[in-house]
C-alpha cells in the first residue's frame, strides 16, 4: 500500500497547485479589472466634470448676455438695439460652434442670416475667457471660455394670442390677425392647454416650416410710458381707467391731473365721463354749464337772429302799418344719427322789442305788442305763450332746429311810413331741456352777450332787415366772448347752415392759429339705449372723437398729426391712459418698432374705416395691402438705429403716421377724410405696444485644459490649451425696455437696469 499511498498525495498537491493558480489568475484579472474601470471612472469623472464646467461656463455666459442687455441697451444709447449683440472682449474670434444647424429650428428665418454673419470668420463673435487669479490679480490658468449671440426678435408676432377673431375696436390684442403667408394649420395645432413655446415647435407642428415672422410666448405690461427731455429719461405710470363709467367717475380728479400734462382743459374728464355713460343726456358734474360740452348726444344752442321789418297791411278794409320783429334762437345737433328724444327751449326771461319809434301824431302805436309769443317750428302759424317743443325722435341727423319768437306792433295811420326802428331786450342766457315746454332738466346752457343794443331800423315795404350772433362752436358755447356778430344780413345766409365762424380748418377765430382744426363740423358721441352702442369706451381710440381744450375749437384729440410738425401734442393722451387693466401680462401685441412689414401689417390689416361705431355706408376694412403699404411707411420712418424716429410710446405712432392730404395713411388707404383716417388709426393703436421686448439668446461655451503650466502666463491663443468639453444652449428673454423704476442702486436716468426674465430655456 505504501507506493499507493505515495501516489495519492502527489496528486492532491498537483491540485493545489491549479487551484492556487487559477486563484492567482482571478486575482490578476480582478486587478486589471479594477485598475482598467477605475482608470474609466476617473477619466469619465474628469469627463463628466469637464461637461459640467462646460455647462456652468454656459450658464455664466448666459448671465454676461444678460447683463450687457442690462448694461449696453440703456435709453441714453438708443430705444432699441437693432438687430442682434454678440460676445466681444477676447482677442480669438469664435467661428468654431452652431455648426450643425439644428439649432436653427429655434431661430426666426429672417434672423438666420444675422446667426451666420455672426458665426463666420468675417463675424464680430469673439470668445470671452475665464482665467484663475491668485491673491494679488496674477493671472493663473485658463478654465474655460463662452460666447453668445443676441438676437432682437421684437419684430415679430406672437402666435400664442392670434385666434383670428373677428376684427373689433382695437381693444383686445387677440384681434391681430395672422400675417399673410402664415399657415392657418399652427392654429388648428394650437390648444390653450399647449401653447407654443419655441419657433422650433411651430415648425415641427407645421411639417418644419416656421413662418418668419412669428415668435412665441412674451410678456408685455400696460402700465408705464417713457419720457425723454431736458431732465433725463424717465419711466412714469400710466393709469388704468377702464371701460366702465363708474371707474372713470372715481377718478376724475387723477384723469385731470394727468391730462394736463398735455394741455387739457379739466373739463376733458367731465367729457370722459359723459362720452362714456350711455344712460343719460344730462352732463356729468356740471351744474353751472361753465365747461365744454358735445359729449352728450344733445341738441347744443348755436345762433341767435333777428329780423325787423315794416309793412303796410289791410285789415277788414282799412289800412295800418305793422312792426314785426322775429327772434330766432337756433339749436344745432351735429351728430351723425338721430335723438330719439324730446328737447325744448327754455329761457329765463321774455325776449322783448320796444314800441317803434317815431310815433306819428294821432297814430300811436299800440301800448302792447298785438302779437307776442312763441310761433312753433312746426305749426308756422300758431302763436303761444311758452316756448315749442322740438319734435319728439328727430328724423334727420347733423340738422339743425329754430324756435321763434314773434313781436307785433301795430297803429293805424294810413300815410307812408319810410321806417320805423325798435330796440331788442333779449335774456343773457339761454338753455336746451330735456323735456316739453320748457321743463325737464337742462342738457345745453349758453351764456350770451348783450345783442342787438342798437337801434334795429325795419324798412318799409322791402326785404326785412336781418341781424344774427353766432358761435365758434357748439361746445363751448357758455364763454361770451365765442359769441360774434355775423356779417350776413338776410335770413337765409343766417340760419339751417354752418355759420361763418365755424371755420374748422383754423382762422382768425382759432385762437391757437395753427391749422390744426378738425377740417369738419362733424361730432360724435354715444347714443343712449340699449342695443344701439356699446356701453362705456369701446376703444383707448374713442378719445379721439373728445374736445380737449376750449381755446382750441373744433379741435378734438389727435390721433394722427398734421403736417406742420407738432404743434399739436393731443395724442400724448393715450400714453398717460389706458383701458387695459395695467401691470398685466399680455400676449399678441405688435412692436410699431418692427422693421418685419409682415408682422406690423397686422396691427392695421382689417381696421375698420368707419368715422363712427357701427356706421351705415363705411368703406371696406383694411385690406392686407394696404397695411403693408402703411406698415412699410411707418419702417421707412421709424427705423430703430436712428433714436429720434424710435416708437417709444403709442403716441410716436400717431406722430409718424402724419394726417391730411399726403399723409402715410391717405397714401396707404387713399382714405383723405380725416375722420376716416383717425377711425383706422383708433381700431389699431390699441394692438401695438413698444414694450413688445423679446431676445434669443444662443451660448456656446468650452471647457479647456491648459497645456502651459506656467504661472502668469495669458492663455489668449490656441497654442497652449485644448478643449475638453462643449455645451451650448438657448434662451427667450423678455427684457423691457423702460427702465426699471424700482432700481436704487443707480440713481440717474439713463444708467438704470431693464428687468427681464427667461420665458423658455433648452440645452442644445
Amino acid at each position: 500500500m505504501h507506493p499507493v499511498s505515495k501516489k495519492k498525495a502527489a496528486g492532491q498537491r498537483g491540485i493545489a497547485l491549479v487551484v492556487v493558480l487559477a486563484l492567482l489568475a482571478m486575482l490578476v484579472i480582478m486587478s486589471v479589472s479594477f485598475v482598467v474601470f477605475m482608470r474609466t471612472e476617473r477619466t469619465a469623472s474628469r469627463d463628466y466634470a469637464e461637461f459640467v464646467k462646460a455647462r456652468n461656463l454656459a450658464q455664466a455666459g448666459l448671465t454676461r448676455a444678460l447683463v450687457r442687455m442690462q448694461q449696453d441697451m440703456n435709453l441714453t444709447n438708443q430705444f432699441y438695439h437693432g438687430g442682434w449683440a454678440y460676445s466681444y472682449g477676447g482677442a480669438e474670434k469664435c467661428t468654431d460652434w452652431l455648426n450643425n444647424g439644428y439649432d436653427l429650428k429655434y431661430v426666426p428665418q429672417t434672423l438666420v442670416a444675422s446667426v451666420n454673419l455672426a458665426r463666420t470668420t468675417s463675424g464680430p463673435v469673439t470668445w470671452n475667457n475665464l482665467v484663475t487669479t491668485k491673491i494679488g490679480g496674477t493671472t493663473s490658468n485658463m478654465l474655460g471660455r463662452y460666447a453668445f449671440i443676441v438676437l432682437d426678435c421684437s419684430d415679430f408676432v406672437d402666435i400664442n394670442a392670434i385666434t383670428n377673431r373677428v376684427r373689433g375696436a382695437g381693444t383686445d390684442p387677440g384681434e391681430v390677425t395672422l400675417p399673410s403667408g402664415a399657415p392657418a394649420t399652427l392654429l388648428s395645432q394650437r390648444t390653450s392647454e399647449h401653447p407654443f413655446q419655441t419657433v422650433c415647435e411651430m415648425g415641427l407642428r407645421n411639417a418644419g416650416t416656421v413662418p418668419s415672422h412669428l415668435v412665441t410666448y412674451s410678456y408685455v405690461p400696460v402700465d408705464s410710458y417713457f419720457t425723454n427731455n431736458s431732465v433725463g429719461s424717465t419711466v412714469q405710470g400710466r393709469l388704468y381707467i377702464s371701460t366702465n363709467v363708474a371707474t372713470i367717475k372715481s377718478m376724475v380728479s387723477q384723469i385731470q391731473t394727468l391730462t394736463a400734462k398735455a394741455g387739457f382743459d379739466p373739463a376733458f374728464a367731465d367729457l370722459l365721463v359723459d362720452f362714456a355713460d350711455t344712460s343719460t343726456d344730462v352732463r356729468y358734474n356740471d351744474p353751472s354749464f361753465q365747461r365744454m360740452g358735445g359729449g352728450k348726444l344733445v341738441p347744443m344752442m348755436y345762433q341767435i337772429a333777428a329780423t325787423n321789418g315794416l309793412r303796410q297791411v289791410t285789415v277788414a278794409g282799412k289800412k295800418r302799418w305793422e312792426v314785426e320783429t322775429r327772434i330766432f334762437y337756433e339749436t344745432w345737433f351735429p351728430f351723425p344719427v338721430t335723438a330719439n328724444k324730446t328737447y325744448s327751449l327754455k329761457l329765463p326771461a321774455v325776449p322783448k322789442a320796444s314800441v317803434p319809434t317815431p310815433a306819428v301824431a294821432g297814430f300811436p302805436w299800440s301800448a302792447t305788442p298785438v302779437t307776442n309769443g312763441w310761433q312753433s317750428s312746426i305749426s308756422p302759424f300758431a302763436i303761444s305763450a311758452t316756448p315749442p317743443t322740438i319734435q319728439t325722435a328727430l328724423p334727420f341727423t347733423n340738422s339743425f332746429w329754430t324756435n321763434t319768437y314773434v313781436i307785433v306792433y301795430t297803429n293805424g295811420y294810413t300815410g307812408t311810413l319810410t321806417s320805423a326802428t325798435t330796440t331788442l331786450t333779449l335774456p343773457t342766457s339761454a338753455s336746451v331741456m330735456n323735456g316739453t315746454g320748457g321743463g325737464g332738466t337742462a342738457v345745453d346752457q349758453a351764456n350770451l352777450p348783450a345783442m342787438f343794443t342798437t337801434a334795429f331800423v325795419a324798412p318799409a315795404n322791402k326785404s326785412v332787415n336781418a341781424q344774427g350772433y353766432g358761435v365758434v362752436d357748439p361746445r363751448i358755447n357758455y364763454r361770451v366772448a365765442d359769441w360774434r356778430k355775423s356779417t350776413a344780413t338776410t335770413l337765409a345766409t343766417l340760419l339751417g347752415k354752418t355759420n361763418e365762424f365755424c371755420d374748422v380748418k383754423g382762422s382768425k377765430y382759432d385762437k391757437d392759429t395753427d391749422s390744426n382744426g378738425d377740417g369738419s363740423t362733424f361730432m360724435y358721441a354715444r347714443r343712449p339705449g340699449a342695443g344701439m352702442d356699446p356701453a362705456g369706451l369701446y376703444s383707448i381710440g374713442d378719445l379721439g372723437y373728445l374736445l380737449y381744450h376750449p381755446d382750441k375749437p373744433w379741435h378734438t384729440v389727435r390721433l394722427t398729426t398734421p403736417q406742420n410738425a407738432l404743434k399739436d401734442n393731443s395724442a400724448y393722451v393715450f400714453n398717460l391712459l389706458s383701458i387695459l387693466p395695467t401691470n398685466h401680462i399680455y400676449q399678441g401685441f405688435v412692436n410699431p418698432n418692427s422693421q418685419d412689414a409682415g408682422a406690423l401689417m397686422s396691427a392695421f390689416q382689417c381696421a375698420s374705416r368707419a368715422r363712427y361705431y357701427n356706421e351705415a355706408g363705411a368703406p371696406a376694412p383694411v385690406t392686407t395691402a394696404q397695411a403693408t403699404t402703411l406698415a412699410q411707411d411707418l419702417i421707412n420712418k421709424g427705423i430703430k438705429l436712428g433714436k429720434n424716429n424710435a416708437y417709444t410710446n403709442i403716441a410716436d405712432v400717431c406722430r409718424l403716421t402724419g394726417g391730411y392730404s399726403g399723409s402715410d395713411l391717405q397714401n396707404a388707404t387713399g382714405d383723405t377724410d380725416l375722420w376716416r383716417q383717425k377711425a383706422i388709426m383708433g381700431s389699431s393703436i390699441g394692438l401695438m405696444n413698444p414694450r413688445q421686448n423679446y431676445w434669443l439668446v444662443l451660448v456656446c461655451a468650452q471647457s479647456v485644459r491648459q497645456i502651459t503650466q506656467t504661472l502668469g502666463a495669458s492663455p489668449v491663443n490656441g497654442t497652449d490649451y485644448f478643449v475638453t468639453a462643449e455645451a451650448q444652449c438657448l434662451a427667450f428673454i423678455w427684457r423691457d425696455p423702460y427702465e426699471d423704476v424700482t432700481d436704487t442702486v443707480h440713481t440717474q436716468p439713463g444708467t438704470k437696469r431693464h428687468k427681464m426674465f427667461v420665458q423658455f430655456f433648452k440645452w442644445l
